[in-house]
């Protein structure tokens, strides 16, 4: 015999004690009148719905649109650019390499979604030699929303990163996982294989990588491959609907 479990519907004390949800205030409505929302019993419970301004679906300002950025690290005065005044202020120095690197990130118990999951990035070599660039996709505002720490610079267990000294307040809000960024990070290393051994170095189930690979690695060819060229590039890429 088949086991049931009864009627599908709730009991009759819980349809008593059930709330529901009044309007209250909206900008379509008590907004266009002039009206300000503010509690008024304090006894009840309110929730809110925010949207950000219409700009805010394309970039972290309305003068400067593109879900990008760039942190120019290995700068006298460390500094944060986003979006499309990057193109204008990150330099024109040229790439000359281009690497692949990925990884699977570190957990004390890999399941099985975790040995399939691999994060790629790419490092770009500079002409003067002085320091490479990590390039990397990932969720939207989620370095801001987890105060600027990154995997690729030593001092992400730090109560507060470089990094999050230099963004912008406007970059600081919570992380989106249905929308993605481009990030731009000055490492100090300068090739392939010092950043090898930084990677190692972070190596392990209780650090930050997995099993490593360096999977691609050639001579930069296009013939606009500037810091600025590449910045335009990443913001097309990232600003396509």
């Amino acid at each position: 015999k088949k086991r049931t479990i009864g009627p599908l519907t709730p009991p009759d004390y819980l349809n008593s004690i059930r709330q529901t949800w009044m309007h209250y205030w909206s900008v379509d409505k008590e907004g266009k009148d002039g009206v300000s929302p503010a509690i008024r019993d304090q006894a009840k419970i309110y929730r809110a719905k925010l949207r950000g301004a219409p700009w805010s679906s394309i970039g972290w300002s309305p003068e400067s649109p593109g879900f990008f950025f760039w942190f120019e690290a290995q700068r006298p005065e460390p500094r944060v650019t986003y979006g499309m005044r990057a193109i204008e202020e990150v330099g024109d120095e040229r790439c000359t390499m281009v690497h692949m690197i990925s990884h699977r990130y570190a957990v004390a118990k890999e399941t099985p979604k975790d040995k399939l999951t691999w994060h790629s990035v790419v490092m770009l070599e500079w002409e003067h030699g002085k320091f490479c660039t990590i390039v990397e996709g990932a969720y939207l505002n989620g370095i801001g929303g987890y105060k600027g720490r990154s995997n690729w610079y030593h001092d992400k267990d730090e109560p507060v990163t470089s990094l999050y000294k230099c963004m912008p307040p406007e970059m600081i809000c919570p992380w989106i996982t249905s929308a993605a960024e481009i990030r731009c990070y000055d490492v100090p290393v300068r090739n392939l294989s010092e950043m090898k051994e930084y990677v190692a170095t972070y190596t392990g189930p209780d650090k930050r990588f997995i099993d490593p690979h360096y999977s691609f690695s050639h001579a930069a060819r296009l013939t606009y491959r500037s810091r600025s060229n590449i910045a335009q590039y990443l913001i097309n890429y990232i600003s396509r609907d």
